[in-house]
């Protein structure tokens, strides 16, 4: 975490990136209750002027939504990469001071991968938190308000639906951090044998060991290549998951739905502005996935 105590020269940009995502979510989740009003309302009523009032409101708010979004992506870019920048200047110059007996503990290849690939991965992480993580949660809380406050029985679908993502999440988790940092280690070793036979490759041409070289670095480059190729497979297992998960939730959501209308429980319109609801909760949770998992 002393890492990223660098980003308090970013403040005030950081505070420009949490207020527009904030206001950028505030208009994505408007957008669904505008709908069930004009549904319920304007629609019901067959009030032309009401559904056109409503559907410039609503174009309204989509386009201030999206330029609230495009100054989140501007200003959180600019963050990551200006951290990124002073991180790596200012390992440069702590290499520059480093003794001899620190120099030989790390390696040159490994600390060629800290200052180039590692600062990359930062730089990442720095991005996605800025955007999606932070913008992901505010998505979900605000979700499930609204959600709540459309119809409390039919929200009652979550109880069953969010744990089970969550489990899945979890679980996702769990395996692919272990190969984060295993896929760290091959690529230093990888790295180390590269550079090595490079410096070396006179020498090896001159012995004749070409063949020997090839087969070792084919052991490390099938090592580095196996961990991403079991990321992706749990990548394989866990988004058709969420899909699937989602996929229930709404057939559960309109089942429910349509009872309840039946009854004269609920409108057509909530039930409409309900499963949007739904579909950017479950969303949220695709958003922390597809981020995660290929800076993991």
């Amino acid at each position: 975490m002393k890492l990223f105590r660098g980003l308090k020269k970013y403040i005030k940009e950081i505070v420009i990136v949490v207020l527009s995502l904030f206001v950028n979510v505030i208009g994505v989740l408007l957008i669904p209750r505008i709908t069930v009003n004009i549904i319920n309302i304007g629609v019901a009523n067959t009030d032309t002027n009401y559904i056109l009032k409503k559907g410039a409101l609503m174009l309204l708010i989509s386009v201030l939504s999206s330029v609230f979004m495009i100054i989140s992506i501007y200003y959180s870019t600019h963050v990551a990469a200006s951290f990124a920048s002073d991180i790596r200047e200012d390992m440069f110059r702590s290499i520059q001071d480093f003794p001899i007996k620190t120099y030989d503990k790390f390696g040159a290849s490994s600390l060629i991968v800290r200052t180039t690939d590692d600062v990359r991965g930062v730089q990442e992480l720095t991005r996605i938190g800025l955007r999606m993580m932070l913008r992901a949660p505010l998505m979900f809380i605000g979700g499930i308000i609204m959600a709540l406050s459309t119809n409390l029985k039919l929200s009652s679908v979550f109880f069953v639906s969010l744990p089970i993502t969550l489990v899945g999440i979890f679980l996702f988790t769990k395996k692919v951090i272990p190969l984060s940092k295993k896929s760290r280690t091959s690529l230093d070793e990888l790295s180390e044998h590269f550079r090595a036979w490079l410096s070396g490759i006179r020498v090896i041409r001159a012995f004749n060991k070409e063949e020997f070289e090839e087969e070792n670095f084919s052991k490390f480059n099938k090592n580095y290549s196996d961990v991403f190729k079991k990321t992706g497979d749990y990548a394989a297992i866990f988004a058709p998951f969420v899909g699937f998960v989602m996929n229930m939730t709404l057939v559960g959501i309109i089942y429910y739905g349509s009872n309840l209308i039946l009854g004269n429980n609920m409108q057509v319109g909530d039930l409409i502005g309900f499963i949007q609801y739904a579909n950017n909760i479950m969303l949220s949770f695709l958003f922390y996935f597809y981020d995660y998992c290929p800076n993991s």
